[in-house]
């Protein structure tokens, strides 16, 4: 506390003693701390004895045992206290005021009389002397205890009854037992020295003092002294108590024999002395304090006239005393060199004209000491008066607190920092007391709870918040309580709910920790709660998109095959349900042609229609990008096909309005019955793809009901059977690349083309013949020609592929060459491996089922910018072979086998192979043939002026390995 009296000062020791003192080297007395044994003598005294600081408003700064004892607190929690504090009679105006007249005008002595509040809330009589006395220059207040009770109407031990000297016995803090003599058993043994031992009272009776303490009780007896009832045996004595759990008691022990009725008796009277060790380390622990402040803190007092000349050897300066000037050349206070400027002069006047008034004056202010540093000073003025009243000189001290200040601002700034950063932490922090009580609370915290933070510093957290078990709905534990209780520390990492104030609720994970304290227990807890409503929506989100789809809103293949699986349980002979698949029919072609964006939009109002057109309790799923599954309940199968009938033609009644053109959109369906619950629900999505499959095949706009006896069926059946193997192919990476030479008329090798095989489990292979058509049945080209290119890339990148200009040529099919993703995927692949690139070919297939749109041409270019050179595949076959050449800058044709089969009988195949011809020579770009078998044909091609071949003649299909090994040998 900043003290700026008005009065006299706490009174202290006289100018001549203070000289005396200083001479004697006062500065080595006050680091020397106090004398130990004074120490102990007042910490083993009975009365209670504290000293308190006068600067710091009677501030306890030490205490003796028996003064914690007689408020029942620890030494911590006594520390810091004001005798306001536990004072139960006055209050802290009439004690300070008290004080003052304690330190002024009663001699620096007094006596009272009041009650004490103790820690339990009982009252305590007490008597209190107390003594004003000052070290180094500062006011301490001794204050000497005793209890009231223990004072009053005793005068002397004969005055005590056998009652109280029963409860003297029963009530010593000291552990206390009688032995016999005659037996050596005890006979009386009080609860003290029980709880020293750890040991039932009752159970005493009758034990030997050799069963705890056989270093004394053979110290006694060695000694051989004569027992005659009057003698004390032997001194006081250390010794060691064994106690039942294991453990040594430090003890003080001593003995008296006395005589009753005629028996001789033995009184052992044991003292634990474990708390002296506690004592010397506190004591060590105070003399290094004292020792620590001395040394941080540089203080400098004198002397000074009523005119402001110095009488003093020391100065209040930063001039070390002793510097050797003259005393009488000493300048004036106030026109010392240690002061800032004139202002601060003005000041230092001022204030020393206020001290010469009578008035004890304290203030701040800079000073420049020897070595041109500026240093903060608290500066003193005390007037001296002689016994007239009159001001005859002026003490004058100041204390260097520099560091002091910039550990306070640096306090202030750790403060600031922790204050800021609680503020400003996205979780909510929520600190209480040992009851439960919040004394520190963030926004983010009260932001959960519901309230400002106002509203919640002082209530108890139980009061203001309680937390839910989201799955269950029941109220949990108060964390906080828990953490008083008990549990160090409490993770709840699971989603709770937390509801605060009104009807405020949060969904949040929290965690409380126990904070460590004293003996009384814990300091109190720490309570983080993280609000989760946003990772639970996430979370929630993330669900409901495993089950459905996301641009539809409507459930998708997994979220339908639960909802197979529901009605599975339900459904019996008498109580069907049935499924239906609907697949749009050239929905792609929308897509592609308009966009993107627009076959979106009219996904989404196709949606609306079916909608609009089931009925209700029917559930509607998108499993595919253009397929939709209807699950239908309650109705028989004409009624199940007329539902089905309905939706179908709502979707063909449909019109789609974009860019000025109307579009209309047609469907086929496949229904089956759900009449078997034990089969599972992807049999019956594989039946009612089957069905759909055959009613696409029928034509647009059919529905077909799914029969085990339907051969169609079957057929479709064994299509998916190959969709399984062609999926557990790609996956495993089990397909493998086959070569196939193309040769020049001198039948040197050119290049090859790559073919796919899927391989058998006997080491045969399936051709593509076998397979394809299951996998442009279910979309599975672009997959297919995917691991092509991998392969291709992985083969021409190998040292074994031939280094002297042949080509490796690769398929890509309309379906992947219309699909964006595998249009991205495959330039990039070619970029990353620019080496592979400038070995491969492409050839484009399937030309009539590409519509040619900006980006499909702009990918053919891109192509052929990395050095890849463009074949047109089946060149010859289709209505628009000769004139995609003028949409289309290719490297080379390649004519269909099936112009190459009658070519020998064929004016027409003639006549288009030598056209070909023509143009080939005439744009200068390449042509090969395919499919020559017989060495006729082979003439015959040459005749025309064909300059690259390909067929059985001249190779047969092999695996790439063994293909290139050969040429390798040849």
């Amino acid at each position: 506390m900043t003290h700026e009296p008005t009065s006299q000062s706490v009174q202290g020791p006289s100018q001549t003693q203070l000289h005396r003192e200083e001479g004697n080297g006062l500065d080595a007395q006050a680091k020397s701390g106090c004398d130990p044994l004074i120490k102990v003598a007042i910490e083993t005294s009975t009365d209670g004895i504290a000293i308190l600081d006068y600067r710091r408003e009677l501030e306890v700064v030490e205490a003796n045992q028996a003064f914690l004892q007689m408020l029942q607190l620890d030494y911590e929690e006594v520390l810091g206290l004001h005798p306001w504090d536990w004072d139960a009679e006055a209050s802290k105006d009439e004690i300070l005021e008290r004080s003052h007249e304690l330190s002024y005008r009663g001699g620096g002595q007094g006596f009272m009389e009041t009650s004490w509040r103790r820690k339990d809330g009982s009252l305590l009589p007490v008597q209190v002397s107390v003594a004003a006395f000052s070290l180094h220059g500062l006011g301490y207040v001794y204050v000497i205890c005793k209890e009231k009770n223990g004072i009053d109407g005793i005068e002397s031990n004969s005055e005590i009854g056998e009652e109280l000297q029963t409860i003297g016995f029963e009530n010593s803090r000291d552990g206390m037992v009688v032995i016999s003599l005659e037996n050596l058993k005890v006979v009386k043994a009080n609860t003290a020295l029980a709880r020293m031992l750890g040991r039932d009272p009752s159970k005493l009776v009758g034990a030997w003092l050799s069963d705890w303490d056989t270093r004394y009780f053979q110290e006694i007896f060695a000694n051989n002294q004569k027992h005659d009832g009057e003698a004390t045996f032997a001194p006081v004595y250390l010794t060691q108590l064994k106690r039942a759990d294991g453990g040594v008691v430090e003890a003080e022990v001593s003995a008296l024999c006395f005589t009753l009725s005629g028996q001789l008796y033995l009184n052992f009277v044991y003292r634990d002395i474990g708390w002296r060790k506690n004592l010397e380390r506190r004591l060590d622990e105070t003399n290094q304090r004292f020792r620590t402040y001395f040394d941080a803190t540089q203080r400098f007092m004198s002397i000074y006239t009523p005119e402001g000349k110095r009488v003093s050897a020391d100065s209040i300066s930063s001039t070390p005393a002793g510097s050797g000037s003259d005393v009488k050349g000493d300048p004036i206070l106030w026109e010392e060199s240690c002061w800032i400027d004139d202002d601060d002069r003005k000041r230092v006047k001022r204030r020393f004209r206020e001290a010469v008034a009578g008035e004890s004056i304290f203030f701040e202010i800079d000073q420049c000491d020897a070595q041109g540093e500026i240093r903060t000073k608290e500066v003193y003025f005390e007037p001296i008066e002689d016994e007239n009243g009159t001001v005859i000189l002026v003490l004058a001290r100041s204390y260097d607190i520099s560091g002091l200040k910039q550990t306070q601002s640096a306090l202030r700034e750790a403060n600031d920092l922790a204050n800021i950063t609680i503020s400003s932490m996205t979780e909510g922090l929520i600190r209480t007391d040992i009851e439960g009580v919040i004394r520190l609370c963030n926004k983010a915290a009260a932001n959960i709870i519901g309230t400002d933070v106002k509203n919640i510093i002082g209530k108890k957290a139980g009061s203001i918040l309680s937390v839910f078990d989201r799955a269950t709905g029941r109220q949990m534990a108060n964390p906080v309580d828990e953490a008083l209780k008990g549990r160090p520390t409490i993770d709840i990492h699971r989603f709770v709910n937390i509801k605060g104030v009104g009807d405020n609720s949060s969904i949040v994970t929290l965690s409380c920790v126990r904070l460590p304290g004293g003996e009384a227990g814990p300091a109190g807890a720490i309570l983080v709660l993280r609000d989760a409503a946003e990772q639970v929506a996430l979370m929630e989100h993330l669900s409901w998109l495993a089950t459905h789809d996301e641009q539809t809103a409507l459930l998708n293949r997994r979220g339908f095959s639960e909802q197979i699986d529901v009605a599975r349980r339900t459904i019996t002979d008498k109580n069907p349900a049935f499924l239906l698949l609907i697949d749009l029919d050239q929905f792609k072609v929308i897509n592609d042609s308009c966009g993107r964006d627009a076959g979106d939009k009219m996904l989404e109002n196709i949606v609306w229609v079916l909608m609009t057109s089931i009925r209700d309790g029917d559930i509607i799923g998108r499993i595919g990008s253009d397929e939709f599954a209807v699950l239908l309940h309650d109705l028989s199968l004409d009624k199940a096909r007329a539902v089905a009938e309905r939706l179908v033609g709502a979707i063909e009644e449909y019109r789609f309005l974009y860019n000025a053109r109307v579009y209309s959109v047609t469907a086929s369906a496949g229904m089956t019955v759900l009449d078997r619950p034990e089969v599972q629900s992807e049999e019956f999505m594989s039946e009612v793809v089957a069905a759909c499959e055959i009613a696409q095949q029928e034509g647009r706009g059919h529905i077909h009901v799914f029969r085990f006896d339907d051969s169609s069926i079957v057929e479709a059946r064994q299509s998916v059977d190959w969709l399984n193997q062609i999926q557990e192919g790609l996956s495993e990476h089990s397909f493998e690349l086959f070569l196939q030479r193309v040769v020049s008329p001198e039948l040197r090798t050119l290049g090859y083309e790559a073919l796919i095989r899927m391989p058998k489990e006997d080491g045969g292979v399936i051709a593509p013949g076998v397979f394809m058509p299951a996998a442009r049945r279910f979309g599975m080209i672009t997959k297919i020609n995917e691991e092509v290119v991998t392969k291709a890339i992985e083969l021409v990148s190998d040292d074994s592929f031939p280094s002297d200009g042949r080509y490796l040529a690769i398929n890509i099919g309309a379906a992947s060459l219309c699909d964006h993703l595998f249009r991205e995927w495959f330039l990039e692949r070619l970029s990353e491996n620019p080496k592979a690139a400038k070995r491969l070919m492409v050839e484009i297939t399937e030309t009539d089922e590409v519509h040619w749109s900006p980006e499909e041409i702009e990918f053919i270019e891109q192509i052929r910018s990395l050095d890849v050179p463009v074949y047109l595949d089946d060149f010859g076959t289709g209505y628009n072979s000769f004139d995609l050449l003028k949409t289309l800058t290719v490297d080379g044709i390649k004519i269909e086998r099936s112009l190459v089969a009658d070519i020998l009988s064929s004016p027409v195949d003639q006549a288009v192979v030598s056209a070909a011809c023509s143009i080939a020579e005439s744009l200068d770009i390449n042509l090969v043939v395919e499919g020559v078998e017989t060495e006729e044909v082979f003439g015959e091609l040459k005749r025309l002026g064909v300059p690259r071949f390909q067929g059985y003649l001249f190779h047969k299909p092999e695996a790439a390995e063994m293909a290139l090994r050969e040429d390798l040998e040849i």
